[in-house]
């Protein structure tokens, strides 16, 4: 069942994928369910840059700070939301990945990191904590790589609860201001708030809030500091 899904985790060598353009409906490699906003940015890139744009999406569903910096560290993450440890070292494993066998080939300009939700949703997290968990997969990221990339951290905590919203976004500030090369992404808890009771999500609603599309553009407003970062191949 969907739950169910949520423990699925290959952990194969990933393979370069014969690339074609993306559309609205298309899986974004490797764990994009679709293009969602990441779709419509690219586009934006292109149109102000005339450069082609590669982009994956390692996100990872109900997956936590702290989920992603235990397994950097290599330990199992434990997935709340259905009790069980996610196997394969995820969801620090998809990161990983595309940076060995995807990142290895195509260069790399920055991660854009847009998490949060799950922290402000459940978890009761200290600012404290919520810096020292990112900072840490920063740390590990560079480390498996061989290099200092750029992060951008957008400023995000809104979904269906937010009890501990606050937190979570100076962390995040936190980080920006203590973590080298890191860069400010946007303030997106100011975008179609509150989200679509139904997923509390991102969406261009029919004839409303076109929310998809403005997130991109408050990404597209960062794309300055991403394309002051030099294209690192390893």
């Amino acid at each position: 069942d969907e739950k169910e899904n949520l423990t699925v985790a290959s952990n194969l060598p990933m393979v370069l994928h014969k690339m074609e353009r993306a559309l609205a409906t298309s899986a974004m490699y490797p764990t994009g369910e679709s293009s969602w906003l990441w779709g419509e940015l690219a586009d934006k890139i292109v149109q102000k840059y005339q450069v082609p744009v590669f982009l994956l999406n390692c996100g990872w569903a109900a997956a936590t700070s702290e989920n992603w910096s235990k397994s950097a560290n290599g330990e199992l993450a434990f997935n709340q939301y259905v009790n069980k440890y996610w196997p394969n070292q995820q969801p620090f494993a998809n990161l990983k990945n595309s940076l060995q066998y995807l990142a290895s080939h195509t260069g790399l300009r920055a991660v854009l990191w847009l998490q949060g939700e799950s922290d402000a949703a459940h978890n009761q997290v200290s600012a404290q904590n919520y810096e020292a968990n990112v900072k840490n997969l920063i740390d590990k990221s560079r480390q498996l790589f061989g290099y200092n990339m750029a992060w951008n951290v957008a400023r995000a905590s809104v979904g269906p609860r937010n009890e501990w919203a606050d937190l979570v976004i100076k962390g995040q500030n936190d980080i920006l201001k203590n973590v080298s090369n890191t860069f400010p992404g946007p303030e997106l808890d100011t975008i179609q708030n509150p989200r679509p009771i139904a997923h509390g999500h991102f969406e261009n609603v029919k004839g409303g809030i076109q929310g998809l599309s403005l997130a991109a553009n408050a990404w597209m407003r960062t794309m300055v500091y991403i394309s002051q970062c030099k294209v690192q191949s390893h």
